[in-house]
């Protein structure tokens, strides 16, 4: 018995059951995103700005002419001019505005919450007060800022929370409000409180400031795994900085931190061991190059159209408009719809120097790896970067980590003022939607020709105007259902024939180029998953059948 006993495997001890409402998840997942932000802000300071942490507001950046407290709020439940939050936000700017008088101060209200629409709807049917917000603060002259000014000073439950007294010499908010003219409110608080909410969440801010990182010592001749050594002990310094309140940070100190988490540390006689070496090991060459590249062959100007090309321009016009309102457009569609074309077609109406990148028959480690390295770039660059990705299709394990790529290289892209486009037979869904804090509206499909741009088509590459025209349109239209792919290759057929006055066999058999285009595409389509290819074709169905 005594034997058995000590023979037996060791017992692995379990985990006590609590009370999950308890537990601290969210506490700590907020901390850690304040935290990032913090870090993310620091990384970003000019030579003449400091970061004050925990000071009027988690963080303060202060300028020699401006002073903007930023709030960080890491929220699941959407936001109004009604919550908790906001609320007490005005009265935090009303203290600081306070004390700090007659100093310029703004705050700027960060959250991963959405907005939500006011019950009522007091602005609108589908119009959140804080959106609205929002709007007027890009005004010069106040358009409905009285509107918002009314709902503070009204609404019962603002006004129960803003009548609430405050500590030391700090006058009546609510009486304040209430004498103001709307002017007045707008100049006061509306233009100096920006609400920014749906902000990418912890994961993307955490790997934005790796690729600031990365960025940073690109340019003192680090490798990217070097300059990640300073992640966690930036953010171990932040916290150490917000336990005593009120620290001030600047970009010396950032500089200092970094050098001290990359330093490589030897002692004096390997130190003079190691420059032994290098002299007598490496002789000078006339040209060599003295700085690291970190440039990608993959990159490269925008590539010709093709010839034939529809110039599509009413929907050009829309995915034009798109990028301008948010500086980010992913044309989604099934295999063959001409994403690659009409996106060359946006960049060239938008304008400036675009750098394409095409993924087509790239591995994920190698997307991974381009999608970091453009991350820097972005990071690093003083002049906004427009970019057009081509061809990302991210698939199976690794679709959810080249997502969250996409979507730092994104917010950095935006934050710089840049514009990206990206063309993809996924659908990258609400999560990359969350994470890159872009609009829904930013994701659009490419439906199929209509009859105008099937006619364009077809006189581009030489058919006569007029009846012919009309009758070839008709054929190429019913034999491809207008896809754009199928349409093309149809085109070809007929320019390559001269455009003949039509037959019954033109229009009762379909040439063997379009059969092939077809069941290219059908293989293509194959290598997508079941949900997705189902759900393109369900978004495709206004624009014609693909048979």
């Amino acid at each position: 018995m005594e034997s058995n006993q000590h023979n037996a495997a060791p017992v692995s001890p379990k985990p006590l059951k609590g009370d999950p409402a308890r537990q601290a998840g969210p506490l700590f997942r907020g901390l850690a995103y304040q935290i990032w932000q913090t870090v993310l802000a620091w990384s970003e300071l000019g030579e003449n700005e400091i970061l004050v942490v925990e000071g009027a507001e988690d963080f303060d950046r202060i300028g020699t002419s401006e002073a903007v407290g930023n709030q960080v709020k890491a929220l699941s439940s959407p936001i109004s001019l009604r919550s908790d939050c906001v609320v007490e936000t005005l009265r935090n700017f009303w203290i600081t505005k306070q004390k700090n008088s007659p100093r310029a101060v703004a705050l700027r209200f960060i959250t991963t919450a959405g907005f939500a629409v006011e019950t009522g709807g007091l602005f609108g049917p589908s119009k959140a007060g804080l959106e609205l917000w929002n709007e007027e603060t890009a005004r010069s002259i106040p358009k409905q800022s009285e509107k918002l000014r009314e709902f503070l000073v009204s609404d019962a439950s603002v006004v129960r929370r803003l009548v609430e007294p405050f500590n030391e010499s700090v006058p009546s908010l609510i009486e304040h409000l209430k004498r103001l003219t709307s002017e007045a409110f707008h100049t006061e608080f509306v233009r100096r409180i920006e609400w920014l909410a749906e902000q990418p969440d912890v994961d993307v801010i955490r790997e934005a400031v790796r690729a600031k990182l990365c960025a940073y010592g690109s340019a003192r001749h680090l490798l990217p795994g070097d300059s990640e050594l300073a992640l966690a002990p930036l953010f171990e310094h932040v916290v150490q900085v917000a336990i005593k309140q009120g620290q001030i940070l600047n970009s010396s100190d950032f500089a200092e931190r970094f050098d001290e988490a990359t330093r490589v540390r030897v002692s004096r006689s390997q130190f003079n061991q190691m420059q032994s070496l290098i002299v007598g090991c490496i002789q000078p060459t006339q040209g060599a190059a003295s700085e690291i590249s970190f440039a990608s062959e993959g990159i490269v100007a925008l590539p010709d159209l093709p010839v034939p090309c529809a110039q599509r321009t009413q929907l050009v016009d829309t995915l034009t408009a798109c990028v301008t309102e948010h500086g980010f457009l992913a044309i989604q569609g099934s295999t063959g719809k001409g994403k690659s074309t009409v996106a060359q077609l946006v960049a060239s109406k938008l304008g400036g120097t675009w750098l394409w990148v095409s993924f087509s028959r790239w591995g994920a480690t190698r997307i991974s790896e381009e999608l970091q390295r453009l991350a820097r770039q972005a990071a690093s660059s003083p002049q906004p970067t427009s970019l057009l990705l081509d061809d990302f299709n991210p698939a199976g394990a690794d679709s959810s980590m080249l997502l969250r790529h996409l979507a730092v290289l994104t917010h950095l892209t935006l934050r710089r003022g840049g514009r990206l486009i990206a063309t993809t037979q996924r659908l990258l869904g609400n999560v990359f939607l969350r994470q890159s804090n872009v609009a829904p509206t930013a994701l659009q499909q490419v439906p199929a020709f209509h009859e105008d741009e099937v006619k364009q088509l077809c006189v581009s590459a030489g058919c006569p105007q007029g009846a012919r025209l009309q009758v070839w349109a008709n054929i190429i239209s019913g034999q491809t259902g207008r896809h754009p792919q199928l349409v093309h290759a149809r085109v070809k057929v007929a320019s390559r024939r001269g455009w003949p006055i039509p037959t019954v066999t033109d229009v009762l058999e379909t040439p063997q180029e379009v059969n092939d285009e077809r069941q290219l595409s059908r293989q293509l389509l194959k290598e997508l998953e079941e949900g997705e290819v189902e759900m393109l074709y369900r978004l495709s169905l206004s624009s014609g059948p693909f048979r």
